[in-house]
């Protein structure tokens, strides 16, 4: 489970502050997480997160 995220960027509005957003969640595995274990309870919801 994902407790807590800390980012070291100080102004995540800015492009450079969303890609290490994104590198970050990237390094972090955030994204093999919400890919592989994150279920949801109806079909039709599991099909929208493979979008």
């Amino acid at each position: 489970m994902i407790n807590k995220i800390d980012f070291t960027a100080k102004n995540l509005t800015s492009n450079a502050g969303l890609f290490l957003l994104l590198e970050n969640a990237k390094s972090n595995e955030i994204f093999d997480l919400v890919e592989n274990d994150l279920v949801f309870d109806n079909d039709s919801t599991n099909k929208i997160k493979m979008n």
